[in-house]
């Protein structure tokens, strides 16, 4: 029988995040802005708090090529957006971001929080590899 480990809602905070990423050995940091996950063949993920609306944050981002429209980039954040349940939109016209939020209001397991990961930066990651095109909207450079 497994024991899942069960965080209540008073508890979740980012040491506890980075105590969660820690033992299931992933390279955790904890930075002023909130935990950071970086991995070799995934984007970095932030993982922020957000006690007002008791959610957990996950965001990463690539860079978009300033050459292009705000019009393009945007519809190419739209036509993300349209594709996956990641939200993904432009920042300061050079920046594409996505994120996801995870509600953890009465609680949440550590196991939903890890796996929620998981599938952020994989579909992040994925998308994003699966429309880049040489000479296209993303500044890849791995």
């Amino acid at each position: 029988m497994s024991v899942v480990e069960f965080i209540e809602e008073k508890d979740v905070s980012p040491e506890m995040i980075v105590s969660i990423f820690k033992r299931a050995f992933f390279n955790t940091q904890y930075l002023s802005g909130g935990v950071w996950i970086d991995e070799k063949n995934t984007f970095a993920v932030m993982i922020e708090i957000e006690t007002k609306g008791k959610y957990i944050k996950f965001r990463s981002s690539v860079g978009i090529k300033e050459s292009a429209s705000i019009s393009e980039k945007h519809a190419f954040a739209n036509m993300l957006n349209d594709a996956v349940l990641v939200r993904f939109k432009i920042y300061d016209e050079a920046i594409l971001i996505g994120d996801y939020y995870l509600p953890y209001d009465s609680g949440i397991s550590a196991f939903q929080i890890v796996n929620t990961y998981r599938i952020f930066s994989d579909v992040f990651t994925r998308i994003l590899r699966e429309v880049y095109e040489s000479g296209g909207l993303l500044d890849i450079s791995n």
